[in-house]
């Protein structure tokens, strides 16, 4: 598609049900996906979170020797906590807002597109008095070229009480 401004139409036989116009810019679609494995949907406050990457070319071939770095940011959340038991749900306390739990970490993609993160229990200290259980949310972001990121997030929910 060239460059400029586009109309599309929504049409139902020769009824028009709506239409939008659009601007296209230089567009460069993404080359490359990437995966996030082995992350638990729950994780206790001192136990180390452990997760993978797997980063491929929509073609198939393996994302090698790029790249990725992961942002960790901790969000309170009224989620219940099933998995552990004896977790005593509080209310809204000092660690209500979002914060980073630490700084952003890069790593180098393996020739077999994969890359190992482990984040030991002590990165969850300032969120360990919270009274809520907090959503952390597990942010990587992988280079294509330089300039050119492909993101992916997920969330694991965290108990701020010892498991």
């Amino acid at each position: 598609m060239s460059k400029g401004r586009y109309r599309a139409q929504l049409l139902l036989g020769e009824t028009q049900l709506a239409s939008s116009h659009f601007q296209v810019e230089d567009f460069v679609s993404e080359t490359m996906k990437v995966n996030i494995t082995g992350l638990p949907a729950f994780a206790a406050i001192d136990q180390a979170l452990v997760f993978s990457t797997e980063s491929l070319f929509l073609f198939g071939a393996p994302g090698a020797v790029r790249p990725i770095s992961e942002q960790l940011p901790a969000n309170p959340t009224r989620q219940p906590f099933d998995a552990f038991d004896g977790f005593e749900r509080g209310g809204l306390d000092d660690n209500y807002q979002q914060q980073a739990l630490r700084d952003s970490q890069t790593l180098k993609i393996s020739e077999a597109g994969l890359a190992d993160f482990e984040f030991i229990a002590s990165a969850f200290e300032s969120i360990a008095n919270s009274e809520l259980p907090q959503r952390v949310t597990v942010g990587v972001e992988l280079e294509e070229v330089p300039g050119r990121v492909t993101r992916q997030k997920e969330s694991v929910f965290v108990a701020t009480q010892s498991s």
